[in-house]
């Protein structure tokens, strides 16, 4: 499978590393379907059942668990010591599938488990800690009280979920369940692929309750859709809540809709809700990608602070270089306190970016791109005053971009600051939007939902505050400026250039001048497909490097189609989800494409970036037939005893 090429070539090698990573006391013990509680486990011949390996195993052991399919859970009595004194599972690494357990249950600490498939959840429940469970495939995964632990490399096919003891949310609205009273913390969920599924009205399906704090969720690709239920209550994708110290990076979160919810037809789904006592929390290179390929009229938004059952809760979060490309609204329905949004792009097909419903306090908006159909800036007004509170908000070096941005109102404008027009700095901006009223940037700003006006020195909203005297109107000049297939990179001549702050760049791409690592990578030549199965082939080529052929690049872009590909339909092809990760240049690599249909002519080919944003052209394009039906014997059964 794709999830787990280059990580392990075979079983061999990973039951090699586990062995390296014990004690020279560590001892092997054999697990089989068919194995016996009488034996010593020493051998195949002698393996061990499951039910025997759970009670028996102590730290340092090692369980080579053979393929097969177990009527007994991995469940362990006991745990290990040391990081370097563990229990250790050991299944099909290449190939989990092959062994097959009903769940994985860890309740003790120091538990490695590797190479299962399991089809029911796994659990790692308090009092576990230092637990590990990686290169398995679950129907879903829940961290209950677990502590320290992590989740990799896996393939979940269901919801996660980080609780209390127990797989308690603790709270219900604002009624503490007295049964919980341990939570996860310092636990990872690292480089998995995470298909939540279909995501039902009241589902959660990606979920943080009940005081998970210090977690790291990092490089995971999480994906799901939402579709209409019998329940009244909406549908939420990731929703966190009584957590904090979180951080998020380099993950990648993708969610389509095929339906509006039957009991709320103009109400949005949730890609995102963060609500109730949420707070000093981290997005880090985050990706979300909410009904890019939904169709009119479902939507999707992202709900950034909502008020739940502890108003005012949701605060000190930071946003830093992510990507929201939301087909609904970005919001903020119960304040902006103490949040940090630097780098970002925040667009939005339909809705506004960045709307705004409630207090502003002590937060910083700075060099992100800010694009939308109508009005992609909103702060929303109060018949009790400003909405501006604090000393330190800010507003400084962004784009903000509307495709059009209608008549002067409430709705209207490209930047909207319904009542609050004091309390902020906001300076060195960039607005623009192809629509005016008699002339052209004069809904760049908007007050009051009445008045309008052009940004810089002289003009009705500088002399109204003295803000943006330093601010322009005019195209940011970005390489695509369209919904499909936005690219916020600046070109040559762009008023955004040296407009920010300090001589800055305004937006969340500054520009790459010629001379400035404008070198992008080379284009691969060698993409060769091989070994093609009914539903798999074997995808080989050689690393470009970052610039040229040297150094190391930063990502790929793989792409797969039934018809032949070039530069002008590349975008339209299909994305092989996980991507490979690049190699230094000149390392040879490979990548398993799995998911395939029989009797079938698929091409390929791959595209480099390097960390400036500087992309390679287009690689070789390579083909080849998966085969008509599966020509693959099972292999010889080597090791048949009989059982006394």
């Amino acid at each position: 499978m794709a999830l787990f090429q280059r990580m392990f070539r075979n079983a061999a090698m990973a039951l090699t590393a586990v062995l390296l990573a014990t004690p020279a006391i560590a001892t092997v013990r054999y697990v089989s379907p068919l194995g016996s509680s009488s034996t010593d486990g020493l051998s195949v011949g002698a393996a061990w059942s499951m039910s025997k390996a759970n009670a028996s195993l102590v730290a340092g052991d090692v369980a080579i668990v053979l393929a097969g399919t177990y009527a007994t859970s991995i469940n362990p009595a006991n745990s290990g010591t040391t990081v370097t004194s563990r229990i250790s599972y050991v299944g099909s690494l290449a190939t989990p599938g092959n062994t097959i357990v009903p769940s994985i249950q860890l309740s003790s600490s120091y538990i490695s488990v590797k190479g299962f498939k399991s089809n029911a959840t796994v659990v790692v429940a308090s009092p576990a800690q230092f637990d590990s469970v990686s290169y398995c495939e679950m129907a879903s995964i829940g961290f209950w009280g677990a502590k320290h632990s992590m989740v990799s490399r896996n393939l979940i096919l269901g919801d996660v979920r980080f609780l209390a003891n127990a797989g308690l949310p603790c709270y219900t609205s604002q009624n503490l369940d007295v049964n919980c009273r341990v939570n996860s913390e310092y636990d990872t969920l690292r480089s998995n692929r995470i298909n939540v599924g279909t995501i039902l009205p009241g589902d959660r399906s990606f979920e943080f309750k009940a005081w998970t704090q210090h977690c790291l969720i990092d490089s995971n690709r999480v994906t799901g859709t939402f579709a209409d239920g019998p329940l009244a209550d909406g549908g939420v994708a990731m929703v966190s809540y009584n957590s904090y110290f979180q951080t998020f990076k380099d993950n990648r979160w993708e969610f389509e809709a095929t339906s509006n919810h039957h009991n709320y037809p103009n109400t949005q789904w949730d890609a995102f809700y963060l609500r109730d006592s949420l707070h000093t929390t981290v997005f880090l290179r985050d990706t979300i990608l909410a009904g890019i390929n939904t169709p009119e009229p479902y939507t999707i938004r992202c709900t950034m602070s909502a008020s739940g059952s502890f108003p005012s809760s949701v605060r000190d979060i930071s946003l830093l270089d992510c990507v929201f490309r939301v087909k609904g609204d970005i919001y903020w329905q119960n304040g902006f306190k103490g949040w940090t949004i630097d780098g970002c792009v925040l667009q939005s097909k339909g809705g506004i970016p960045l709307n705004e419903m409630s207090d502003w306090t002590d937060s910083k908006l700075r060099h992100s791109t800010l694009w939308a159909s109508g009005q992609p800036f909103r702060i929303e007004g109060s018949s009790t005053g400003t909405r501006f509170k604090g000393t330190t908000n800010e507003i400084s070096s962004n784009i903000f971009y509307s495709t059009n941005a209608g008549a002067l109102g409430n709705y209207g404008g490209v930047a909207m600051f319904k009542e609050s027009t004091t309390g902020f700095i906001s300076n060195n901006n960039l607005f623009f939007s192809p629509t005016f009223t008699s002339s052209p940037g004069d809904r760049s700003i908007v007050w009051a939902g009445y008045y309008g006006s052009k940004p810089g020195t002289g003009q009705p909203w500088s002399n109204l505050n003295g803000q943006d005297k330093l601010s322009r109107y005019g195209s940011p000049m970005f390489v695509d400026s369209s919904w499909a297939s936005f690219e916020p990179k600046l070109r040559t001549g762009s008023p955004a250039i040296g407009i920010g702050v300090g001589g800055s760049d305004a937006g969340a791409v500054p520009f790459n001048p010629a001379g400035a690592d404008g070198t992008p990578p080379a284009a691969v030549t060698d993409l060769a497909p091989s070994n093609a199965a009914a539903t798999t082939m074997l995808l080989t080529w050689t690393a470009p490097g970052d610039d040229n052929r040297t150094g190391l690049a930063t990502s790929y872009d793989l792409r797969r189609s039934t018809s032949p590909i070039n530069s002008t339909n590349f975008a339209s092809a299909v994305v092989l989800i996980p991507q490979p990760t690049p190699a230094l240049a000149g390392t040879a690599q490979s990548y398993v494409v799995t998911g395939l249909t029989n009797g079938t002519t698929y091409y390929f080919a791959i595209k480099t970036r390097d960390e400036m944003g500087n992309w390679s052209g287009i690689s070789n394009i390579a083909s080849l037939n998966t085969l008509a039906v599966d020509t693959t014997a099972p292999g010889t059964i080597m090791d048949l005893t009989a059982s006394p």
